[in-house]
């Protein structure tokens, strides 16, 4: 069982004096929590590290079957990576179900942020037409690799040969650089705010 919690300075610091001063976690002696500790990646996404904490001999049910605590980095809902779909000619985003400038491009843009601190990424993606299914076998990636630094990059990408008058649905996410990040390999699948994966996004022009 995993347990969420943001993580903040002063509460990981309370919770973990608390529990190695006393060895007692959510009203149970001898839990051993904190017996393991180490890095969960971006579990959440949210452009920060997080942290896994067990407590080994935590009873629930079942004696000593342990128990997972996830600590969320960041202390709240973190960076945003912002997705955006935006017009071919790149001069203003396109809204929720709105339409493309093109009969057949539309732009993706995300901000590339690392939750291990800076480095490089680039930007997958993965377009189709509604009513079809997310499957990974049409994944693109943009050319190059950038670099995040210290607030961010804007990765902004042209997506062509769509078909006319066609309803789309994206999702999209970051490949880390195993070489700046060798410890998670990419950012969970994203897609605009308020709509699921398999609904409608945009519409290419007539």
């Amino acid at each position: 069982m995993v347990h969420e919690h943001f993580l903040t300075t002063q509460f990981l610091s309370n919770s973990l004096k608390f529990a190695f001063q006393t060895d007692y976690i959510h009203n149970q002696a001898e839990a051993l929590f904190g017996y393991s500790v180490g890095t969960a990646g971006d579990v959440n996404g949210d452009g920060y590290c997080d942290v896994i904490v067990g407590a080994l001999y935590y009873d629930n049910g079942q004696t000593d079957e342990g128990r997972a605590y996830m600590y969320y980095g960041g202390g709240g809902r973190g960076l945003s990576l912002t997705p955006k779909q935006r017009r071919s000619d790149n001069l203003r985003p396109i809204a929720l179900l709105g339409k493309s400038d093109s009969s057949s491009a539309f732009r993706l843009a995300l901000t590339g942020r690392i939750p291990f601190g800076r480095g490089k990424v680039k930007l997958q993606y993965e377009v189709k037409p509604l009513g079809t299914p997310f499957n990974g076998l049409s994944v693109k990636e943009t050319a190059t690799w950038k670099d995040t630094a210290v607030a961010g990059v804007v990765l902004n990408q042209l997506v062509s040969s769509l078909s006319a008058n066609t309803v789309y649905h994206w999702r999209v996410r970051l490949h880390y650089n195993p070489s700046t990040t060798p410890f998670q390999q990419y950012s969970r699948w994203i897609t605009i705010p308020l709509n699921g994966w398999q609904e409608a996004d945009l519409r290419t022009a007539p």
